[in-house]
């Protein structure tokens, strides 16, 4: 094989392997699912999750359904209960990310923006990390300037119950503790405002 061939070999292999890489770690940009009973919205990019066994079984909560329990510590080891911001406020938005997560590192400016918008109104935002250290999330937290509570998720034990299969995945819950909403992807300001709307929040 001359030099010009193995050159040419060589940048069809990159673009293959790109390729696939690509393919097997997003949804796309308008990436939609039925989780949730389906009535999933999906808005923006997601970076799937490599299924872990036995969770083909595992059924994802129901809109309608009560959510599943979170209680979880920060990134400070302040506990985190998902029960108690419920009873405190009419909608509990609770978003599964992790840092390494391009589409959920676009949309937490985002989620903070609104946060700040309607935590007044009684939004609240539980955002569950995927098994990254305390470190890391504290970082993250300080560079970003967030506010809401990014709580630890070290064994993937409260994703596993949500049945997260992609990131970000996003649960909206309400005061008596049901699933009011499923998201799929990323979302922007303007979606999550809309759905916050829908959800009886006013502009």
């Amino acid at each position: 094989m001359g030099k010009y061939q193995k050159k040419l070999a060589t940048i069809l292999l990159t673009f293959v392997a790109t390729a696939l890489l690509l393919a097997a770690c997003t949804f796309g940009s308008d990436s939609s699912g039925s989780l949730g009973g389906g009535n999933s919205q999906g808005t923006g990019a997601a970076v799937s999750l490599t299924p872990r066994a036995g969770g083909a079984n595992r059924v994802a909560p129901q809109l309608g359904a009560e959510a599943p329990p979170i209680e979880l510590v920060d990134y400070n080891g302040k506990p985190v209960s998902l029960k108690a911001l419920a009873q405190q406020n009419k909608v509990v938005l609770v978003n599964y990310w992790a840092t390494w997560c391009p589409p959920c590192r676009a949309e937490m400016p985002d989620i903070e923006a609104v946060y700040d918008r309607f935590g007044p109104q009684g939004f609240s935002v539980i955002a569950v990390n995927m098994q990254e250290s305390a470190s890391q999330v504290s970082a993250y937290a300080r560079e970003g300037g967030y506010t809401f509570a990014l709580a630890l998720d070290p064994t993937g034990a409260t994703s596993s119950s949500y049945r997260v299969m992609s990131l970000p995945t996003s649960y909206f819950v309400g005061s008596d503790g049901t699933v009011m909403g499923v998201n799929l992807g990323a979302m922007t300001q303007a979606s999550l405002e809309d759905k916050l709307q829908q959800l009886g929040f006013s502009k």
